[in-house]
């Protein structure tokens, strides 16, 4: 099943961890929040254990190749996420909302990358069958 699922991960903030998933089959878009292993911390001659996190869902539902703006929170943030998952073209931007500013600017960055492959082989195919039937 992990063949069909697309994964990356990116940095949120210092201590936050944004896991992106694509499954192709499904079109369904999840994004997962994950702390970052902190195994002691140090308060005055104590040493704290803190266990890790389990993941949080942030966000998970089929995209069905439809354009998506998303509002999503988190400490006490908003973020604005796009997705635009049309078949042969793809893009997924995560912009804070208050600042304006792009936090990620590819959530599934090889996702785009072949797109855009896809995009440019169907391009060179199409022109090479017009050529062919204006020769012939």
């Amino acid at each position: 099943m992990a063949l069909w699922i697309e994964k990356q991960s990116h940095r949120l903030s210092e201590s936050t961890q944004l896991i992106c998933r694509y499954h192709r089959l499904s079109t369904c878009f999840e994004l997962v929040l994950q702390q970052d292993e902190s195994p002691l911390v140090c308060q005055g001659d104590v040493q704290l254990e803190i266990k890790k996190m389990q993941p949080i869902q942030w966000y998970k539902r089929p995209l069905f190749y439809l354009p998506r703006h998303i509002k999503l929170n988190h400490e006490d943030r908003q973020y604005q996420l796009r997705v635009l998952p049309f078949p042969f073209f793809w893009r997924a931007r995560l912009r804070c909302a208050e600042t304006g500013n792009i936090v990620i600017e590819e959530c599934l960055v090889g996702r785009k990358r072949r797109s855009i492959v896809r995009v440019i082989y169907l391009g060179i195919i199409n022109l090479l069958r017009v050529m062919l039937q204006v020769i012939t």
